[in-house]
């Protein structure tokens, strides 16, 4: 049985993600990213944005069955990756900070979603400058900073062949290009 290279350009990103989701909260109890957001952006460079919101319902899913109120999650990924993804042309995959900064994107996004649909939904919201600081500041850098050395930085280490073959990520070279048509 092959397994194809689309397949696995989306489950090394989601492993990477779920063993962070599972280990981080035991390791660095004060440290709490949202754990998919690098793999949901990765996903909207990867993906139609059908496929996307389908990636954002499942993980958001996931992480609702072990909280408090079962589908915000979910609703929040759904709608900030509708959000999102029109970014996606504008944003070149190919960079190597672009996943850092769509994911810092993704965390502001999602965490103003969250805060007004918890409002909405009857949950007590406080708003208060220090919550725009560190919930919408510190924590976009730290959702950032955790994409950024989780994902970018070590899928730059591979060789362009790996990348092509096993993640999709780099483009082939022209001289390749040519000489297969």
């Amino acid at each position: 049985m092959r397994i194809k290279r689309a397949t696995v350009a989306i489950v090394v990103p989601f492993i990477i993600s779920f063993i962070c989701w599972l280990s981080f909260p035991v390791l660095f109890p004060s440290l709490r990213p949202l754990f998919f957001a690098p793999f949901l952006v990765w996903v909207a460079y990867r993906k139609p944005l059908l496929s996307t919101l389908w990636y954002a319902f499942s993980c958001g899913l996931l992480i609702d069955l072990l909280s408090f109120c079962l589908g915000i999650t979910s609703l929040v990924y759904c709608l900030t990756m509708a959000l999102l993804y029109g970014q996606t042309k504008n944003f070149f995959t190919d960079k190597l900070f672009t996943l850092a900064l769509m994911t810092g994107l993704f965390s502001l996004l999602s965490t103003s979603l969250q805060a007004l649909l918890m409002g909405f939904f009857g949950q007590e919201f406080h708003f208060s400058w220090s919550w725009v600081g560190s919930d919408l500041g510190l924590m976009a850098l730290v959702d950032a900073t955790y994409a950024f050395l989780l994902f970018s930085l070590p899928f730059q280490l591979y060789p362009n062949e790996l990348k092509r073959r096993f993640l999709g990520h780099a483009k082939a070279p022209a001289v390749e290009q040519s000489q297969a048509d």
